[in-house]
């Protein structure tokens, strides 16, 4: 009887053993599935993590169910932040090829402008400089950063007055200043027109100044050669009739008086036709030559056009003026030139109702 009651709380031991055995691999299996997952959330397979986790599992709930709920809902957030992430990195990427090209077109255009382009610090230190800063002034961007704006980009004339105005300028007032100073090169005197601005007042630091400055040089060149072909006669250098009515118009207009001859060289067109054209010039020449030699001086002298030509004087003796016409009638030896027809003109001082045209009909032949 005892012997039997052994074998059977034996049996019943070994088999409840073994139930609890077989529970407790049924419980690690369903344990290794879930932890057998963790790796491949760290190599973001989002996919084979939640085909692995949804297989159908006849247990009920317990705790390993929560925790795998927990392990696909934490496959989900990590997938949707990866995703997230690409895209912020892809869209990183892109913004810094933009800024990347930006860069380059901005840093072309510094270097192809052609115009002074620098940043400098409100001490009148410069930050930067581009290729036609160096081109202009001799000196490398090395050695241009950390010189002097005022002593290497303006002349030492007017040097101290643009320190103070430029320096101060911002502290008052953040509009741009504008102005023009001589830049003194290798080859010579160049205009430049400055205009200044103050940048960076945003991302605080010290802001800087960006100084463009425009080589003008040329322009007024230009400019002043237009202005004196408008006024001058080419070929003798005195007034042209445009200048000569103009600055006639001014002297009239404040009654101070004078004479006013007007010269028709005799037979030019004949010297022309004979000598040719460039007699006819030298004809012209010398006679300018003669009425820049006149005493008294003229105020002014001109060439109307073709062989005319108009002097006026202030007021003088009718004498004096009367002998320096018959000076210019008279011809010279190995000259071209004969005689000249003249008209002549007078204007009292505070004479009122004249005007340049008038005035020059009266004197006209």
């Amino acid at each position: 009887m005892f012997l039997s009651n052994l074998i059977t709380g034996v049996g019943v031991f070994v088999l409840a053993e073994l139930m609890l055995l077989l529970a407790l691999i049924w419980f690690m299996r369903r344990m290794n599935r879930v932890s057998s997952c963790l790796p491949l959330l760290g190599q973001g397979n989002w996919q084979q993590v939640r085909q692995y986790l949804r297989i159908p599992d006849k247990a009920p709930r317990d705790e390993i169910s929560t925790l795998k709920d927990a392990a696909l809902a934490l496959a989900g957030q990590l997938e949707t932040l990866d995703t997230a992430t690409r895209d912020q990195q892809n869209d990183l990427g892109k913004l810094v090829d933009t800024l990347s090209h930006e860069r380059d077109f901005i840093s072309g255009l510094l270097d192809t402008a052609q115009a002074l382009i620098l940043t400098q610090d409100q001490r009148g230190v410069i930050r930067m400089a581009n290729q036609y800063c160096e081109s202009l002034t001799g000196l490398t961007e090395n050695q241009l950063i950390g010189q002097d704006y005022f002593e290497l980009m303006i002349a030492q004339q007017e040097r101290q007055e643009w320190r103070a105005r430029l320096l101060t300028h911002f502290t008052r007032d953040p509009a741009p200043l504008r102005f023009e100073a001589p830049l003194v090169t290798a080859s010579g005197l160049r205009n430049i027109t400055w205009v200044h601005s103050l940048i960076g007042q945003a991302s605080g630091n010290d802001p800087l100044i960006l100084s463009v400055g425009l080589d003008l040089t040329e322009l007024k060149s230009a400019q002043a050669r237009a202005s004196y072909l408008s006024d001058y006669d080419t070929l003798t250098g005195l007034y042209n009739r445009q200048g000569f009515q103009r600055r006639l118009t001014q002297i009239l207009l404040a009654a101070q008086g004078g004479a006013l001859l007007l010269i028709d060289l005799d037979d030019f067109k004949a010297i022309n036709d004979l000598a040719g054209h460039s007699a006819g010039d030298s004809v012209i020449q010398h006679m300018a030559e003669r009425l820049r030699g006149l005493k008294p001086e003229p105020r002014l002298a001109a060439r109307l056009g073709g062989d005319e030509f108009a002097l006026f004087f202030d007021p003088m003796p009718d004498a004096s003026l009367l002998q320096t016409a018959r000076l210019l009638c008279k011809g010279e030896q190995n000259q071209h030139i004969a005689t000249a027809c003249i008209g002549i003109t007078t204007l009292t001082p505070n004479g009122t109702g004249a005007d340049t045209e008038t005035l020059m009909g009266q004197a006209d032949l």
